[in-house]
């Protein structure tokens, strides 16, 4: 039995060997190969991965292909400087996504990647570069929901930041409800008190994703959390942030277009009525172009 063992362990390890041996040639020619090279290299490592999703069998190929350092040159495939190389593109995404499916976070501390996602999910003519964009993100938002919930200032900024990005110009229904799923309303929201007025960045990019997100999810926002219209009133009162009141204005208008009149009654009937004041709480002139940006 010990020497059927040591046999196995004979025949195995110098397949492994091997296999790693191919998979670091392969990122080698997607790093430094001509054009062709890297078409034929990019696509290889595609199929490779396709096979091990038919055989159930692709962590190990994932794995490998991690390790002979795959990520960042699949990542730079994306890049705009490859966009004339459409099947370079297509193959390098197609690739990504299945590594995605159980990697996203590896993917996700890549430099540039959110970039490069949003421009091909936004800007692509090719349905299929698009869809795998879209299962890319879809995959790296929980990481992105951890950061905004960090206790690192830095770290929230840039996960809100990129969230209003993934959204922004966005028309795929898909991705606000996966967002919704996945539990980004409350850290969104979580931003709007006063208390972060010292990060109006932070603020302006939380009201702007979730002022997107009100176009069609204006209930679920107010249903996170009743108190979402007094912290939008009090940013219309208080503010001097023209940016900050446009997207305040914006998540207000949306609010108001909410067929829903009870729950619009009961969230957002002050902030409203704020508006329609005027003069009473401030000048006319800002009172009018706060008016201006919600109607």
């Amino acid at each position: 039995m010990r020497m059927l063992t040591l046999l196995c362990v004979a025949l195995t390890v110098p397949a492994i060997f091997s296999a790693q041996k191919k998979d670091e040639s392969l990122v080698k020619k997607v790093k430094n190969g001509d054009k062709d090279e890297k078409l034929k290299a990019v696509t290889k490592i595609r199929e490779m991965l396709e096979e091990g999703l038919k055989n159930k069998d692709v962590i190990p190929v994932i794995d490998q292909f991690i390790s002979a350092g795959v990520l960042v040159p699949l990542v730079d495939c994306l890049s705009e400087y490859n966009a004339s190389h459409r099947q370079l593109v297509a193959n390098a995404m197609s690739a990504l996504a299945i590594i995605a499916t159980q990697k996203a976070e590896q993917i996700f501390k890549v430099q540039n990647v959110m970039d490069y996602l949003n421009d091909w999910k936004k800007y692509s003519s090719d349905e299929e570069v698009k869809k795998n964009a879209t299962s890319i993100l879809m995959n790296i938002m929980p990481n992105l929901i951890a950061n905004a919930k960090s206790a690192d200032q830095e770290k929230k900024l840039d996960a809100v930041t990129k969230i209003h990005e993934m959204l922004k110009g966005n028309t795929d229904k898909q991705l606000v409800d996966e967002f919704i799923k996945k539990g980004v309303l409350n850290p969104l929201i979580g931003f709007l008190p006063e208390d972060n007025a010292s990060w109006p960045q932070l603020v302006t990019n939380a009201m702007a994703a979730l002022a997107i997100i009100a176009t069609e999810k204006a209930k679920e926002i107010i249903r996170a959390n009743y108190k979402v219209g007094d912290y939008v009133e009090n940013w219309i009162k208080n503010s001097t942030d023209d940016e900050l009141l446009k997207n305040a204005a914006s998540l207000l208008k949306n609010f108001l277009a909410n067929e829903n009149k009870q729950i619009f009654e009961e969230a957002m009937c002050a902030a409203y009525q704020l508006i329609k004041r005027n003069g009473r709480i401030y000048d006319e002139t800002k009172a009018a172009q706060i008016q201006t940006m919600a109607s």
